[in-house]
Protein backbone atom coordinates (compact mmCIF):
# COMPACT_ATOMS: atom_id res chain seq x y z
CA UNK A 1 0.00 0.00 0.00
CA UNK A 2 3.07 2.68 0.77
CA UNK A 3 4.50 1.96 -2.51
CA UNK A 4 0.93 3.51 -3.99
CA UNK A 5 1.03 6.43 -2.14
CA UNK A 6 4.59 7.25 -2.48
CA UNK A 7 4.04 6.77 -5.92
CA UNK A 8 1.40 9.47 -5.81
CA UNK A 9 3.58 11.73 -3.81
CA UNK A 10 6.43 11.76 -5.98
CA UNK A 11 4.52 11.94 -9.10
CA UNK A 12 3.13 15.21 -7.93
CA UNK A 13 6.93 16.20 -6.66
CA UNK A 14 8.42 15.39 -9.89
CA UNK A 15 6.08 17.53 -11.60
CA UNK A 16 7.40 20.53 -10.05
CA UNK A 17 11.22 19.20 -10.61
CA UNK A 18 11.77 17.92 -6.64
CA UNK A 19 14.11 14.56 -7.44
CA UNK A 20 13.54 13.31 -3.84
CA UNK A 21 10.84 14.13 -0.89
CA UNK A 22 12.09 14.54 2.41
CA UNK A 23 8.91 14.01 5.43
CA UNK A 24 9.54 15.41 8.91
CA UNK A 25 5.69 15.68 9.75
CA UNK A 26 5.08 12.08 11.86
CA UNK A 27 1.29 11.91 10.39
CA UNK A 28 3.19 11.63 6.72
CA UNK A 29 5.68 10.17 8.16
CA UNK A 30 3.23 7.25 9.17
CA UNK A 31 1.07 7.32 6.13
CA UNK A 32 3.98 7.25 3.48
CA UNK A 33 6.14 4.63 5.32
CA UNK A 34 4.83 2.98 7.97
CA UNK A 35 7.02 4.94 10.73
CA UNK A 36 5.34 6.04 13.78
CA UNK A 37 8.27 7.74 15.62
CA UNK A 38 10.33 10.84 15.23
CA UNK A 39 13.19 11.78 13.04
CA UNK A 40 12.50 12.06 8.83
CA UNK A 41 11.74 9.70 5.90
CA UNK A 42 13.89 10.45 2.79
CA UNK A 43 11.89 9.29 -0.69
CA UNK A 44 13.93 9.08 -3.50
CA UNK A 45 13.58 7.19 -6.93
CA UNK A 46 16.62 4.74 -5.71
CA UNK A 47 16.38 5.25 -1.66
CA UNK A 48 14.04 5.12 0.82
CA UNK A 49 15.47 5.79 4.37
CA UNK A 50 14.28 6.81 7.64
CA UNK A 51 16.96 9.35 9.72
CA UNK A 52 16.10 8.42 13.51
CA UNK A 53 18.33 7.66 16.80
CA UNK A 54 19.02 4.67 18.74
CA UNK A 55 15.97 5.41 20.50
CA UNK A 56 14.03 4.10 17.25
CA UNK A 57 16.18 2.46 14.97
CA UNK A 58 14.11 -0.86 16.21
CA UNK A 59 11.20 0.29 15.98
CA UNK A 60 11.85 2.12 12.04
CA UNK A 61 13.24 -1.30 10.90
CA UNK A 62 10.31 -3.29 12.17
CA UNK A 63 7.54 -0.64 10.64
CA UNK A 64 9.22 0.73 7.27
CA UNK A 65 9.52 -2.06 4.99
CA UNK A 66 11.20 -1.29 2.07
CA UNK A 67 13.48 1.23 4.31
CA UNK A 68 16.83 1.98 4.95
CA UNK A 69 17.33 2.95 8.89
CA UNK A 70 19.94 5.19 9.36
CA UNK A 71 21.30 6.16 12.99
CA UNK A 72 22.18 9.53 13.25
CA UNK A 73 24.00 8.87 16.31
CA UNK A 74 26.61 11.98 16.79
CA UNK A 75 25.42 13.33 13.30
CA UNK A 76 22.57 16.22 13.56
CA UNK A 77 19.44 15.46 11.80
CA UNK A 78 20.07 17.80 8.74
CA UNK A 79 23.83 16.27 8.33
CA UNK A 80 22.08 12.80 8.11
CA UNK A 81 19.48 13.99 5.32
CA UNK A 82 21.89 15.55 3.84
CA UNK A 83 24.16 12.97 2.93
CA UNK A 84 21.24 10.94 2.08
CA UNK A 85 20.06 13.45 -0.80
CA UNK A 86 24.09 13.00 -1.78
CA UNK A 87 23.42 9.58 -2.02
CA UNK A 88 20.57 9.63 -3.89
CA UNK A 89 22.05 11.93 -6.78
CA UNK A 90 19.78 14.51 -5.99
CA UNK A 91 19.99 18.23 -6.78
CA UNK A 92 16.43 19.39 -5.59
CA UNK A 93 14.34 18.06 -2.47
CA UNK A 94 11.37 18.40 -1.58
CA UNK A 95 10.23 19.43 2.44
CA UNK A 96 7.46 19.89 4.60
CA UNK A 97 7.44 23.35 5.87
CA UNK A 98 4.42 23.32 7.73
CA UNK A 99 6.79 21.10 10.13
CA UNK A 100 10.53 21.80 9.71
CA UNK A 101 11.42 24.52 12.32
CA UNK A 102 13.13 27.73 10.96
CA UNK A 103 16.30 26.82 12.93
CA UNK A 104 15.60 22.92 11.33
CA UNK A 105 15.80 24.37 7.95
CA UNK A 106 18.55 26.61 8.11
CA UNK A 107 20.91 23.30 9.03
CA UNK A 108 19.82 22.49 5.06
CA UNK A 109 20.24 25.47 2.83
CA UNK A 110 23.10 26.73 1.37
CA UNK A 111 24.59 22.80 1.21
CA UNK A 112 24.39 22.18 -2.70
CA UNK A 113 21.17 21.25 -2.44
CA UNK A 114 17.96 23.51 -3.79
CA UNK A 115 14.70 22.80 -1.66
CA UNK A 116 11.52 24.03 -2.02
CA UNK A 117 8.49 23.69 0.19
CA UNK A 118 5.66 20.75 -0.57
CA UNK A 119 3.49 22.35 1.05
CA UNK A 120 0.13 20.00 1.83
CA UNK A 121 0.94 17.89 -0.60
CA UNK A 122 0.59 15.09 1.58
CA UNK A 123 -1.93 15.99 3.59
CA UNK A 124 -3.88 16.18 0.51
CA UNK A 125 -3.40 13.37 -0.97
CA UNK A 126 -4.09 11.42 2.56
CA UNK A 127 -7.29 13.61 2.26
CA UNK A 128 -9.07 10.86 -0.06
CA UNK A 129 -9.47 7.86 2.42
CA UNK A 130 -8.96 4.09 1.06
CA UNK A 131 -10.82 1.48 2.16
CA UNK A 132 -8.66 0.05 5.09
CA UNK A 133 -8.63 3.51 6.46
CA UNK A 134 -12.00 4.26 6.19
CA UNK A 135 -13.08 1.27 8.14
CA UNK A 136 -11.00 2.09 11.20
CA UNK A 137 -11.87 5.29 11.32
CA UNK A 138 -15.37 3.62 11.57
CA UNK A 139 -13.86 1.51 15.02
CA UNK A 140 -13.04 5.13 16.46
CA UNK A 141 -16.45 6.30 15.69
CA UNK A 142 -18.17 3.34 17.00
CA UNK A 143 -15.88 3.45 20.38
CA UNK A 144 -16.74 7.10 20.63
CA UNK A 145 -20.29 6.42 20.53
CA UNK A 146 -19.91 4.07 23.26
CA UNK A 147 -17.96 6.75 25.27
CA UNK A 148 -20.82 9.10 25.10
CA UNK A 149 -22.92 6.67 26.22
CA UNK A 150 -20.79 5.74 29.10
CA UNK A 151 -20.16 9.11 30.62
CA UNK A 152 -23.79 10.80 30.54
CA UNK A 153 -24.66 8.77 33.59
CA UNK A 154 -21.64 10.04 35.37
CA UNK A 155 -22.66 13.60 34.47
CA UNK A 156 -24.09 15.20 37.58
CA UNK A 157 -24.16 18.36 40.10
CA UNK A 158 -20.95 18.67 41.72
CA UNK A 159 -18.70 16.63 39.05
CA UNK A 160 -15.96 18.72 37.56
CA UNK A 161 -14.70 18.95 34.25
CA UNK A 162 -11.79 17.26 35.11
CA UNK A 163 -13.79 14.43 36.40
CA UNK A 164 -15.65 14.18 32.76
CA UNK A 165 -12.76 14.31 31.17
CA UNK A 166 -10.62 11.69 33.13
CA UNK A 167 -13.73 9.29 33.19
CA UNK A 168 -13.47 9.38 28.81
CA UNK A 169 -10.00 8.76 28.95
CA UNK A 170 -10.17 6.36 31.46
CA UNK A 171 -12.84 4.34 29.23
CA UNK A 172 -10.52 4.89 25.88
CA UNK A 173 -7.49 3.46 27.72
CA UNK A 174 -9.52 0.03 29.29
CA UNK A 175 -10.40 -0.40 25.82
CA UNK A 176 -6.99 -0.07 23.92
CA UNK A 177 -7.78 3.02 22.62
CA UNK A 178 -6.38 6.83 23.19
CA UNK A 179 -8.22 10.26 23.28
CA UNK A 180 -7.98 11.71 19.64
CA UNK A 181 -6.95 14.91 21.15
CA UNK A 182 -7.44 16.55 24.65
CA UNK A 183 -11.15 16.56 25.68
CA UNK A 184 -12.96 19.72 25.73
CA UNK A 185 -15.17 19.89 28.38
CA UNK A 186 -17.25 23.30 28.68
CA UNK A 187 -19.88 23.32 31.11
CA UNK A 188 -21.91 26.62 32.04
CA UNK A 189 -20.79 30.06 30.82
CA UNK A 190 -17.60 28.24 29.62
CA UNK A 191 -19.53 26.80 26.40
CA UNK A 192 -19.43 30.67 25.24
CA UNK A 193 -15.94 29.79 24.09
CA UNK A 194 -15.51 27.14 21.42
CA UNK A 195 -12.11 25.71 21.79
CA UNK A 196 -12.50 26.48 26.32
CA UNK A 197 -9.55 24.96 28.31
CA UNK A 198 -11.38 22.09 30.36
CA UNK A 199 -11.34 22.86 34.00
CA UNK A 200 -11.98 22.71 37.33
CA UNK A 201 -15.26 24.20 37.59
CA UNK A 202 -17.76 22.15 38.74
CA UNK A 203 -21.33 21.09 37.26
CA UNK A 204 -24.17 22.99 38.41
CA UNK A 205 -28.08 22.77 37.50
CA UNK A 206 -29.62 24.24 34.44
CA UNK A 207 -25.96 23.98 32.98
CA UNK A 208 -25.61 23.09 29.27
CA UNK A 209 -22.59 21.14 28.70
CA UNK A 210 -20.39 20.89 25.46
CA UNK A 211 -18.53 18.11 25.36
CA UNK A 212 -15.64 17.74 22.40
CA UNK A 213 -13.84 14.57 22.08
CA UNK A 214 -13.14 11.54 20.26
CA UNK A 215 -11.38 7.80 19.99
CA UNK A 216 -8.25 7.27 18.26
CA UNK A 217 -7.52 4.24 16.73
CA UNK A 218 -4.19 2.66 14.83
CA UNK A 219 -3.30 6.41 14.70
CA UNK A 220 -6.95 7.54 12.90
CA UNK A 221 -8.76 9.85 14.93
CA UNK A 222 -12.66 10.79 15.45
CA UNK A 223 -14.11 13.92 16.32
CA UNK A 224 -17.51 14.23 17.84
CA UNK A 225 -19.76 17.29 19.64
CA UNK A 226 -22.32 16.69 21.74
CA UNK A 227 -24.02 19.78 23.69
CA UNK A 228 -26.29 18.30 27.30
CA UNK A 229 -28.52 19.72 29.77
CA UNK A 230 -28.20 19.45 33.47
CA UNK A 231 -31.86 19.60 34.10
CA UNK A 232 -33.87 22.55 32.77
CA UNK A 233 -31.63 24.73 30.71
CA UNK A 234 -31.98 28.65 29.93
CA UNK A 235 -34.61 29.22 27.51
CA UNK A 236 -32.68 31.43 25.42
CA UNK A 237 -30.13 28.32 25.24
CA UNK A 238 -33.26 26.10 24.55
CA UNK A 239 -33.63 27.88 21.62
CA UNK A 240 -30.04 28.20 19.97
CA UNK A 241 -29.95 24.53 20.52
CA UNK A 242 -32.64 24.09 18.04
CA UNK A 243 -31.07 26.55 15.62
CA UNK A 244 -28.09 24.69 15.63
CA UNK A 245 -29.33 21.32 15.46
CA UNK A 246 -31.31 22.34 12.12
CA UNK A 247 -28.15 23.90 10.52
CA UNK A 248 -25.79 20.85 11.58
CA UNK A 249 -28.91 18.77 9.52
CA UNK A 250 -29.21 20.63 6.74
CA UNK A 251 -25.17 20.62 6.11
CA UNK A 252 -25.05 16.66 6.49
CA UNK A 253 -28.10 16.68 3.89
CA UNK A 254 -26.30 18.97 1.34
CA UNK A 255 -23.08 17.48 1.76
CA UNK A 256 -21.78 15.20 -1.54
CA UNK A 257 -18.68 15.00 -3.77
CA UNK A 258 -18.19 17.88 -6.09
CA UNK A 259 -19.80 20.36 -3.65
CA UNK A 260 -17.27 23.21 -2.58
CA UNK A 261 -16.25 23.59 1.27
CA UNK A 262 -17.43 27.70 1.13
CA UNK A 263 -21.31 26.04 -0.20
CA UNK A 264 -20.97 23.68 2.35
CA UNK A 265 -20.27 26.16 4.91
CA UNK A 266 -23.06 29.05 3.56
CA UNK A 267 -25.47 26.32 4.16
CA UNK A 268 -25.21 26.11 7.41
CA UNK A 269 -24.37 29.65 7.88
CA UNK A 270 -27.17 30.66 6.05
CA UNK A 271 -29.39 29.44 8.64
CA UNK A 272 -27.81 30.87 11.79
CA UNK A 273 -27.63 34.05 10.24
CA UNK A 274 -31.29 33.92 9.27
CA UNK A 275 -32.08 33.39 13.40
CA UNK A 276 -30.58 36.51 13.90
CA UNK A 277 -27.20 35.08 15.59
CA UNK A 278 -24.27 34.94 12.57
CA UNK A 279 -21.56 37.08 14.26
CA UNK A 280 -21.91 34.17 17.72
CA UNK A 281 -20.72 31.62 14.49
CA UNK A 282 -17.39 33.08 13.95
CA UNK A 283 -15.35 29.61 13.41
CA UNK A 284 -15.32 27.21 10.10
CA UNK A 285 -17.87 24.44 9.52
CA UNK A 286 -15.52 21.33 9.53
CA UNK A 287 -12.19 20.20 8.76
CA UNK A 288 -10.73 16.66 7.56
CA UNK A 289 -9.99 14.14 9.64
CA UNK A 290 -7.71 11.34 9.81
CA UNK A 291 -4.25 10.39 11.06
CA UNK A 292 -4.50 14.62 12.39
CA UNK A 293 -7.53 15.29 14.17
CA UNK A 294 -7.32 18.30 11.66
CA UNK A 295 -6.45 18.18 8.57
CA UNK A 296 -7.41 18.39 4.75
CA UNK A 297 -10.09 19.39 3.18
CA UNK A 298 -11.78 22.71 4.91
CA UNK A 299 -14.91 23.51 5.06
CA UNK A 300 -14.75 27.04 5.43
CA UNK A 301 -16.30 30.08 3.63
CA UNK A 302 -12.36 30.65 2.10
CA UNK A 303 -12.44 26.60 1.10
CA UNK A 304 -12.95 26.86 -2.68
CA UNK A 305 -11.89 23.56 -3.66
CA UNK A 306 -14.50 20.91 -4.42
CA UNK A 307 -15.19 17.48 -1.75
CA UNK A 308 -14.32 14.26 -3.26
CA UNK A 309 -15.65 11.00 -2.89
CA UNK A 310 -13.83 9.06 0.01
CA UNK A 311 -13.05 12.21 2.23
CA UNK A 312 -13.98 12.33 6.07
CA UNK A 313 -14.70 15.24 7.11
CA UNK A 314 -16.34 17.02 10.59
CA UNK A 315 -19.78 19.35 10.77
CA UNK A 316 -19.75 21.13 13.30
CA UNK A 317 -21.69 24.59 13.33
CA UNK A 318 -22.44 26.27 16.87
CA UNK A 319 -23.18 29.55 18.55
CA UNK A 320 -21.63 31.09 21.29
CA UNK A 321 -23.13 33.52 24.03
CA UNK A 322 -20.60 35.14 26.08
CA UNK A 323 -21.67 35.70 29.98
CA UNK A 324 -24.48 32.40 29.22
CA UNK A 325 -22.81 29.70 27.31
CA UNK A 326 -23.18 28.15 24.09
CA UNK A 327 -23.55 25.02 21.88
CA UNK A 328 -21.50 22.70 19.27
CA UNK A 329 -23.35 20.26 17.52
CA UNK A 330 -20.44 17.82 15.39
CA UNK A 331 -20.35 14.83 13.65
CA UNK A 332 -17.77 12.82 11.70
CA UNK A 333 -19.20 12.14 7.75
CA UNK A 334 -17.97 10.19 4.91
CA UNK A 335 -18.34 11.98 1.75
CA UNK A 336 -19.92 9.71 -1.14
CA UNK A 337 -21.02 10.55 -4.63
CA UNK A 338 -24.57 10.78 -3.28
CA UNK A 339 -24.36 12.64 0.16
CA UNK A 340 -22.83 11.91 3.13
CA UNK A 341 -22.56 9.24 5.85
CA UNK A 342 -22.09 10.47 9.35
CA UNK A 343 -19.85 7.82 11.06
CA UNK A 344 -21.68 8.57 14.91
CA UNK A 345 -24.78 6.75 15.69
CA UNK A 346 -25.74 9.04 18.81
CA UNK A 347 -28.62 11.00 19.39
CA UNK A 348 -28.64 14.88 18.84
CA UNK A 349 -31.74 15.86 20.18
CA UNK A 350 -31.23 17.92 23.18
CA UNK A 351 -30.64 15.41 26.42
CA UNK A 352 -31.46 16.57 29.68
CA UNK A 353 -30.05 15.06 32.68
Amino acid sequence: MSRIRERKLMEQAEALGIQAVVLTSRENMRYFTGYTGEGAALIAPELRRIFTDSRYTEQAAAQAEGYDVADTGRATLAESVLAGLREAGADTAGFEENSMTVSEYRKLEGEGISFTGIGIMGERIRAVKEDSEIEVMRRAARLTDEGFAHILPFIRPGVSEYDIMAEMDYFFARRGASPAFPMIVASGPNGSMPHAETGPRQIKPGDMITMDFGAAVDGYRSDMTRTVAVGEPDSTLRDVYAIVLRAQLAALDAASAGMMGRELDAVARRIIGDAGYGPQFGHALGHGVGLAVHEQPRLSSKADEPLEHGMIVTIEPGIYLPGLGGVRIEDTALITGDGCEPLFRSTKELIRL
